[in-house]
Parts: C-alpha cells; sequence; structure tokens
C-alpha cells in the first residue's frame, strides 16, 4: 500500500471548544466523498469508485467525537469515523496553539499511526 497524500474540498462541522476544559469538547464533520483530490484526477476518479469510498452509495463520510483526552504530546480526538456505513473507531492527535497577544488559537490535526491503514483493511474485506 502507497501513501497517498489528499484533502476533501468540501466538508462541514461543528466544533465546541472549551478551553478551560478540553475534554469536554465536541466535534462533528460531514465530509462530501465525492470532493476528493489528490491532485490526480483518474485516482480521483478510483477513489470514488465501489473499490474505495463507492460515493454513488455512500456520499457522506462523518465524524462524531466521542472523548478528547489528554496526554503528553497533546489531546488525543477519539471518535466514529464512518464510511461506506461503517463506523470505525478512529483516533487523532489535537495540538493546540497559541499565537500572538490575541490569542488567536489553532489545532493541528494528525490521525493516528495504524488508523488509515486499519480503515482501508476493514473496507476492503
Amino acid at each position: 500500500m502507497n501513501t497517498v497524500y489528499g484533502r476533501f474540498n468540501q466538508f462541514s462541522g461543528h466544533i465546541e471548544f472549551n478551553a478551560q476544559a478540553p475534554e469536554q469538547s465536541t466535534v462533528h464533520v460531514v465530509i462530501q466523498a465525492a470532493s476528493i483530490n489528490t491532485q490526480i484526477a483518474k485516482r480521483d476518479k478510483h477513489l470514488q469508485t465501489a473499490d474505495f469510498f463507492d460515493v454513488s452509495k455512500y456520499p457522506e463520510l462523518t465524524f462524531e467525537s466521542q472523548s478528547i483526552d489528554k496526554k503528553s504530546e497533546g489531546h488525543v480526538l477519539n471518535g466514529l469515523l464512518t464510511i461506506k456505513g461503517q463506523p470505525i473507531l478512529s483516533l487523532f492527535l489535537l495540538r493546540y496553539h497559541r499565537h500572538g497577544e490575541r490569542e488567536k488559537r489553532f489545532f493541528t490535526l494528525k490521525e493516528r499511526p495504524r488508523s488509515t491503514a486499519t480503515i482501508w483493511h476493514r473496507l476492503r474485506k
């Protein structure tokens, strides 16, 4: 399996962030599966087929947080990522950053190792 970088261009969501108690925050995201963009149109079309996302049958991917746990490297966002109608427990690493005096806050989000391979293994069965 090769590593392929890409993004989804169409998504919406709601984040309720509690700065005093980040573990009480919630995240809900809806992604339009057909908006996959790897910068290679032929590959994107293949990813939209039943081999991968099956966008004609499953037009949306969703993520619903279940918990946020504080760890030494940041916070771990635990939740259900639903792809092709299958909810899969997924973990993402959140890192909180403060920027300047205006307290511009932002997070970086990185999927924990193994998650992607585990998801594709389960979907391809």
